[in-house]
């Protein structure tokens, strides 16, 4: 911005022509019509110069830069700004590595107004970018020399309803003065809550304390504790703050878990002194993590051996982690150790904070991944950025256990000392299958349901008092575990962003109580969907699978006359998979039960459903069946369909049917499928991590996100020869269908020629 030079290559521009040709054909050009802002784009700058594609592709990644990843990934940041670099095929510079790095990290939430009114954000910055180049070199260095000059140089641009895109330039060039709150309206309830720190958000940024600490870095962030639950207070953290009070009084949690760790904290404090003095430290290392559960074997023996074979490195990673003990020491202790030797972030998080026990028990506590995730979900806590580290991680963790500490503790009540004893409840509360002693039955199942993210209340009636249950370490392992719906987020290979998804979609199912996973073959829909049933239903026997097709009828599906076995010449009513689950149902009203339709749309809906259609959205209501039985779908199934958008040869869902339903999209490309195959690879064949380039690189070139391949070709047992042989016979024989009258094109899918591609080599597995 104050010299004009090219932010992606450093060449000079010519900056004037550029912002003239912006303005031209893009600002005083809007297209409001149909079609994508990218699309839309690219006709408009079709006959500017080169210059002028570069700043928009630049000025585009100074709109992504800001966005969290929770919001807006990495991946489709850096596909915005590559489409516009893309509308030439020379002369514009495409986006260095480093800077399509950053893009994996983000300051703020930007709200989805951000992301639909792009055009107005866009011709902002075109603006500010005019506006800038207007003034001499000399002045665009005193505007960007403090937030008060950058406004003043900016005065006559216009702001109005572009108000978060000048938040986040703000933000970006003035982090320190500027905070990244991107929403009007938080800006004022925060100003609101504090009136005695200052009349706007940033006066009263400069006046609160400090909130967040990273490695002798400090800042404020009112999003966080304590600062977020004074302005904006989460339901989720006062739902935790009721359950949590009914666990403490159930559990003796400094015999459960408090006391365990504060035994084995010396342990680590002299595995720690003998790298301090300069003393190979592993035989107080192996005897400090021998047995201890809070760290599993598959962690502590693979550190163990890093220790053993790098006596000088381990002495010096300790040495940093005991300087100024925290979040930063954890990432300077692991900078120490490749990830080939202790691979897997949670397993690197995990060993890092446990040896922080030697340090400071009581404030820095261990992390487990699983139990942490399910502690951030419960209380309403905010997802790490893409880009985290190991200890940013763990600052997010330590902030919820502060948090857990604000709600739990009252002036007239102290229950929790410290971050240990949050961290020890936290961990129980995340524990699958608690069963507190004295619960009701009752009140068992309403902590199942908020465990499940239900946000259910606390019964108030209890079968009988409640006793206190000392419990042992031994319980630590079930209660590091984490939760039934973290297992499920692992157990589905999802990342957070595909932790994020699950939970919109089970808030939908469970408000309309019929959803539909639709994408194109291999996204999983039919895995997923049995997971979640299972998940939703507690066992798979309240769970029931059928699956439509052309000569599924309605006496199949819901209830119909057949032959009687015993008696050829007779007919037997006989329920359908529907009213066999739903009788079950309605005499089990406190358990979940769920009916899974695979290929919902194979079948002929209308026919098939019949009255349910008029049951799906008047549950309560009873209709007369087909052959006079007076039914009504129970409120405790539920009902999940899988549909296959691939095949234009199947039907599609009528309007009246997909009103009845929530439809949730699952693409190759989108949360939560495009992280699943990099997460799986990264946990079971690390060594084949480029399958999942290999499998982007295909979807690239493949025009139709209908038609995109899907993961789970690639998930299971697998090796690269297997990989190949699923290429072969299941990847290929579709896409040649594809591109039936083109198949030269299909020959560019051949998986050699992709392999080359993205590793520059070729590969030496062959079918056996």
């Amino acid at each position: 911005m104050i010299h004009d030079r090219s932010l992606f290559d450093g060449r000079t521009l010519d900056v004037d022509q550029a912002a003239s040709d912006l303005l031209e054909w893009y600002v005083n050009n809007l297209d409001l019509g149909s079609g994508t802002f990218v699309n839309k784009l690219q006709t408009q700058l079709a006959d500017v110069g080169e210059d002028a594609v570069q700043v928009a592709a630049e000025l585009l990644y100074v709109h992504a830069l800001i966005a969290s990843t929770s919001t807006w990934s990495a991946a489709k940041k850096a596909e915005l700004v590559s489409a516009v670099t893309g509308f030439r095929t020379t002369g514009v510079a495409s986006m260095p590595d480093d800077l399509r790095a950053a893009l994996a990290g983000g300051a703020a939430g930007t709200g989805q107004g951000y992301l639909n009114y792009r055009w107005k954000m866009f011709a902002y910055l075109v603006h500010v970018f005019q506006t800038i180049k207007q003034l001499p070199v000399s002045d665009r260095r005193e505007a960007f020399g403090s937030l008060d000059e950058f406004r003043s140089a900016l005065a006559n641009v216009d702001t109005q309803s572009v108000w978060a895109q000048q938040y986040a330039l703000e933000h970006l060039l003035f982090p320190d003065d500027a905070p990244a709150v991107l929403s009007r309206d938080d800006r004022k309830a925060i100003t609101d809550a504090f009136p005695e720190r200052g009349t706007d958000i940033i006066q009263v940024s400069q006046h609160l304390e400090r909130n967040v600490t990273y490695d002798g870095k400090s800042f404020v962030d009112p999003y966080l504790h304590p600062y977020r639950r004074v302005w904006n207070p989460h339901e989720a953290e006062t739902r935790y703050g009721q359950w949590a009070s009914l666990i403490l009084e159930a559990f003796d949690l400094d015999k459960r878990e408090r006391a365990y760790k504060l035994e084995q904290a010396p342990k680590f404090r002299a595995a720690l002194r003998e790298a301090s003095d300069g003393r190979n430290p592993y035989d107080p290392l192996r005897a400090a993590l021998r047995g201890f559960n809070v760290v599993d074997y598959r962690v502590s023996d693979p550190f163990l051996t890093w220790v053993a074979a790098n006596t000088d490195d381990a002495i010096n990673a300790l040495r940093e982690l005991q300087r100024d003990p925290g979040p930063g020491s954890i990432d300077r202790f692991l900078s120490y150790i490749s990830t080939s030797d202790l691979p897997g972030p949670g397993a690197r998080l995990n060993i890092a904070s446990t040896l922080l026990l030697g340090c400071d028990a009581e404030n820095l506590p261990p992390w487990r991944d699983t139990a942490a995730r399910a502690t951030r979900r419960l209380t309403g806590g905010s997802h790490p950025e893409a880009s985290a580290t190991s200890g940013e991680i763990y600052l997010g963790f330590l902030e919820r256990l502060d948090t857990i500490l604000d709600v739990v503790n009252r002036p007239t009540a102290v229950h929790l000392r410290d971050r240990l004893d949050a961290q020890g409840l936290a961990w129980t509360i995340a524990s699958p299958d608690l069963n507190p002693p004295g619960w009701s039955e009752e009140q068992n199942q309403a902590f199942v349901s908020w465990q499940k993210g239900r946000g259910t209340a606390p019964a108030t009636a209890r079968s009988e008092p409640m006793e206190r249950n000392s419990g042992d370490h031994d319980d630590e392992q079930a209660t590091a575990d984490g939760s039934a719906f973290e297992a499920l987020v692992n157990g589905l290979s999802f990342d957070d962003l595909g932790a994020q998804w699950l939970e919109e979609t089970l808030i939908l199912l469970q408000r309309k109580q019929q959803i539909i996973l639709q994408g194109p073959p291999g996204t999983g829909k039919t895995f997923m969907a049995k997971q979640i049933a299972h998940y939703l239903a507690g066992t798979p026997d309240r769970a029931t699978i059928t699956q439509f097709h052309p000569g599924t009828s309605y006496e199949d599906f819901i209830q119909g006359l057949r032959p009687d076995a015993t008696k050829p010449s007779e007919f037997t009513l006989v329920d359908g998979p529907l009213v066999k689950i739903a009788r079950n149902a309605l005499r089990n009203p406190t358990h979940t039960y769920v009916l899974l339709i695979d290929e919902i749309n194979r079948g002929n809906i209308p026919a098939i459903f019949g009255e349910l259609y008029f049951l799906l959205e008047y549950r309560s209501t009873p209709v007369t069946l087909l052959y006079g039985e007076q039914f009504a779908l129970p409120d405790n199934l539920m009902i999940i369909g899988t549909m296959n958008t691939a095949d234009r040869s199947i039907t599609s869902l009528d309007s009246a049917l997909r009103r009845r339903f929530y439809i949730r999209d699952l693409r190759p490309d989108e949360p939560p499928v495009d992280g699943m195959l990099r997460r799986y690879l990264a946990d079971n064949a690390p060594h084949l991590a480029w399958l999942a380039d290999l499998l982007d690189a295909a979807n690239a070139r493949i025009d139709d996100p209908d038609q995109y391949i899907g993961p789970s070709h690639f998930m299971g047992d697998i090796d690269e020869a297997w990989a190949r042989r699923a290429w072969s016979y299941s990847v290929m024989p579709t896409l040649r269908e594809l591109y039936y009258s083109n198949p030269q094109r299909a020959d560019a899918f051949e998986f050699d020629i992709l392999h080359e591609i993205i590793t520059g080599h070729g590969t030496d597995a062959e079918p056996a």
